[in-house]
């Protein structure tokens, strides 16, 4: 699978739902994943490889090392998606007024557009906390 049928994949799903998505190569994720609130002393390294400071109040998505994204300031760049991506973790960020129904209907068609892209893949769990 290359780095832009994973990244594509996304996007497509974005752009057709208008549902803020992050992508991340699970096998660089570290321990557990959790949904918190910044307080705006976190820092990161995004994608551009610059480091970053979340804003407070700003909702992230960290794992035991780091953030791995937040809405305001973006994915980070240590669990970016690259050619070796074997799992990624797709993470949805969707606000009061988005419906579960619309989050489901958003990650299946994130997975359908993967198959396009590596018709052998295929969607081993998918949950709206």
């Amino acid at each position: 699978m290359s780095v832009s049928g994973l990244v594509d994949s996304m996007f497509m799903a974005e752009m057709k739902n208008m549902i803020l998505t992050a992508g991340h190569d699970l096998a660089k994720i570290s321990g557990a994943v959790s949904l918190k609130v910044a307080t705006g002393e976190e820092s990161y390294v995004c994608m551009n490889g610059k480091e970053t400071k979340t804003i407070q109040g700003d909702i992230m998505i960290t794992d035991d090392e780091s953030v791995l994204s937040s809405i305001l300031r973006g994915p980070d760049g240590r669990t970016s998606i690259d050619e070796e991506t074997e799992q990624v973790l797709y993470t949805i960020y969707a606000p009061a007024g988005i419906e579960e129904k619309e989050i489901i209907s958003h990650m299946d068609d994130i997975g359908s557009y993967v198959l396009l892209f590596s018709p052998g893949s295929n969607v081993e769990l998918k949950t709206v906390i």
